[in-house]
C-alpha cells in the first residue's frame, strides 16, 4: 500500500491538480505551451521559497513565490504571444490559471530549510515529469479525437472518438490513463511477488 507521500503518490495527486492545464491542451502546441508555462511557474516558485532569506519565511514567503510566479508566467505569456499570437488566444484564460494550480501551491509553500534544498532536485524532476506528462497527454489525446498531429499538418488521420476534443474529453482521457497506469501497476506488483 503506497504511504501518503510517496513519490508515485505525489505524482498522481500533482497530475489530477492539473486539469485545468490539461483540459486547454487540446492539441501538440497548446500542450507543449501549457507545459511550458507550468514548468517555469512551478520552477521559479520552489527557487524563490527555498532561497528567500530566514526573514521572509511563512506567509510573506509564500506570497512572494506566487508573486514571482505569476511575473514569471507573464512574461512566458508574452513570449507566448510574440511567437503564436493564435495560439495565445487559445490558451490566454488557461495560461494565467497556471500560478494558482495546487502542484505550483505546493512548491510556493516549500519551506527554505537545508533539508528541502537537498530535496530540491527531486521537485525539479517531478516538475520535468509532469511538463512531460502535459505534452504527451496532449499528444495522445489529439491523435484519439482527430487521428493526426497539428504540428506536422493534417495527414487526414482517422478519428478514433472525436469527443475527446472538447473539455470533458480531457478528464476522460485523464481518468482512462490513471486507470491503464492503475492496470499496469497491478500487473508488474503481482509478478514480483
Amino acid at each position: 500500500m503506497n504511504k501518503p507521500n510517496a513519490p508515485e503518490t505525489d505524482f498522481w495527486s500533482h497530475a489530477a491538480g492539473l486539469a485545468p492545464v490539461l483540459i486547454a491542451s487540446r492539441d501538440l502546441p497548446s500542450g507543449i505551451a501549457m507545459a511550458g508555462g507550468f514548468l517555469l511557474a512551478y520552477a521559479s516558485a520552489l527557487t524563490t521559497a527555498l532561497f528567500l532569506p530566514r526573514s521572509m519565511r511563512g506567509k510573506l514567503s509564500f506570497l512572494t513565490s506566487c508573486m514571482v510566479a505569476v511575473l514569471v508566467l507573464t512574461l512566458y505569456a508574452s513570449l507566448v504571444r510574440a511567437i503564436d499570437a493564435m495560439l495565445f488566444e487559445k490558451l490566454s484564460t488557461f495560461l494565467f490559471l497556471i500560478p494558482f494550480l495546487p502542484p505550483v501551491y505546493v512548491a510556493a509553500a516549500t519551506q527554505g530549510t537545508e533539508a528541502n534544498r537537498e530535496r530540491a532536485w527531486e521537485q525539479a524532476l517531478m516538475a520535468l515529469a509532469l511538463a512531460v506528462f502535459v505534452a504527451v497527454f496532449s499528444v495522445v489525446r489529439e491523435l484519439v479525437a482527430s487521428g493526426s498531429l497539428t504540428l506536422f499538418g493534417t495527414s487526414g488521420g482517422r478519428s478514433i472518438l472525436p469527443s475527446m476534443a472538447h473539455p470533458a474529453g480531457a478528464l476522460l482521457t485523464l481518468a482512462i490513463g490513471f486507470a491503464f497506469a492503475r492496470h499496469i501497476r497491478s500487473l508488474i506488483s503481482r509478478k514480483s511477488r
